[in-house]
């Protein structure tokens, strides 16, 4: 039994035993013999044994758990605020690409137009230059069946600014910029900026009988938590590819294996890469840059540009080392699994941005 239940439970037991001390009907009286007089009337029992028996809306928004490197990536501290998604600011060049129309039923046409299953999609509010958009996935009910009052508080008065209708599915809100915030990591002692941004929101239902309950969410900002510094950025906005090398394989070392090619992402210091590779599931070996490998060299990658940093679009050829034999090609093949790590500096950890499987065919 919830804590406000309890206490409705014992507020109507009060009043009943007092009713039962001193009597009572439409207006009953005790004697003032003490002085005390206690009216308890048929509406006040009524009152109480609907509050007593009364259960608020129960609500739930979907939450995701980010993976563990996340954070190390990110610079971000895991907490037990869990992000129920990510949103992104609309600008003026968006309302010049998208004729979504200015009125709320003209953008919830609109809207309808983009999605097929529309039913499931309900736009709240109207969506303005510069507001930030988030999507709300979420469950609603109200276990005694009562109408509900329910949506989106911004500033944290206890009052609903947003209100939503339906009582489930997919709830696409316009939140005004000024919600959005930086994020501060914080624990006893330190504190570390970044630059993720967030907005945090109360969702709020309330019953016909004023029994209300809250759920707290959290809105990470689209791509915000990347590193846009000259050295790189973080994972989030990296996307690779790979393909097979051409040519043979031979027992002899020096073959070329795969290549991996960035498909998205800023600009990657070479000199900040580490290139780490697992051939057929055995040991991991790191891999020297082609211009200073050797002998000893187990595995190299060579860049494929002459500037200073990766790019998007670019790639870079893993290969052999000039005297090892690492797939002769005997089984037609070898499965090449590659490990891209942005090496820290300063206080920076190195942080994996990528994880790759290729596969070297030994008929090319």
């Amino acid at each position: 039994m919830s804590l406000t239940r309890t206490i409705n439970v014992i507020t109507l037991t009060t009043i009943l035993l007092l009713a039962g001390c001193f009597g009572f009907g439409d207006s009953a009286e005790a004697d003032d013999t003490d002085d005390v007089t206690i009216t308890v009337t048929t509406q006040d029992l009524t009152d109480a044994m609907l509050l007593a028996s009364n259960s608020p809306p129960e609500l739930t928004v979907k939450k995701f758990d980010l993976p563990e490197d996340f954070y190390d990536e990110t610079s971000l501290i895991a907490s037990n605020w869990e992000y129920s998604g990510l949103f992104w600011c609309t600008d003026e060049e968006f309302f010049e690409e998208e004729d979504i129309g200015d009125t709320l039923e003209e953008q919830r046409a609109s809207l309808a137009e983009d999605f097929e299953d529309v039913e499931s999609v309900y736009l709240a509010n109207v969506i303005e230059v510069g507001d930030c958009m988030i999507w709300l996935d979420f469950l609603s009910v109200d276990p005694d069946g009562d109408s509900m009052t329910k949506g989106i508080d911004t500033d944290f008065d206890g009052t609903i600014d947003i209100p939503i209708v339906p009582n489930d599915g997919f709830a696409m809100v316009s939140i005004d910029n000024s919600t959005n915030k930086g994020l501060l990591n914080w624990w006893p002692g330190a504190q570390m900026a970044n630059g993720c941004e967030q907005i945090d929101l109360a969702f709020i239902a309330v019953d016909e009988h004023g029994a209300s309950t809250v759920e707290f969410i959290h809105f990470l900002g689209m791509e915000s938590c990347d590193d846009d510094d000259d050295d790189g950025v973080g994972p989030m906005l990296y996307s690779w590819s790979s393909r097979d090398a051409a040519g043979s394989m031979s027992s002899d070392g020096g073959d070329d294996l795969v290549h991996v090619a960035m498909t998205q992402g800023g600009d990657l210091a070479w000199a900040l890469l580490k290139v780490t590779i697992v051939v057929d599931n055995g040991a991991p070996m790191i891999c020297d840059e082609a211009s200073a490998a050797d002998a000893t060299s187990d595995c190299t990658w060579a860049k494929g540009d002459t500037d200073n940093y990766w790019s998007a679009g670019e790639e870079i050829t893993i290969s052999e080392g000039s005297a090892t034999d690492l797939c002769d090609g005997s089984d037609g093949g070898c499965d090449v699994d590659v490990t891209l790590t942005k090496i820290g500096v300063g206080g920076d950890n190195d942080m994996v941005i990528a994880a790759i499987s290729g596969y070297a065919d030994a008929g090319n």
